[in-house]
């Protein structure tokens, strides 16, 4: 997953959350990096997991969430 090519309009650094929304459960390396990672589980039959990105800035101005669905194959 990336959100590295989200940016403040202001300029100000931002800090990410990553949070799992659907599918079977999985660990993020770091749900408060830009890129996380994770293992994809093994399943039985095509399988989406839904995952949504928030950003804050250095105001604390939270962004709308954006998700992202990965889809884990056979």
């Amino acid at each position: 997953m990336d959100g590295s090519n989200s940016s403040d309009p202001n300029g100000s650094q931002l800090d990410y959350f990553w949070n799992q929304t659907s599918g079977p459960e999985v660990t993020l390396n770091d749900p408060t990096s830009s890129n996380p990672t994770f293992t994809a589980p093994n399943v039985i039959e095509q399988t989406d997991l839904i995952f949504q990105l928030t950003a804050t800035n250095e105001e604390c101005v939270v962004s709308e969430p954006d998700e992202v669905v990965i889809t884990v194959n056979l």
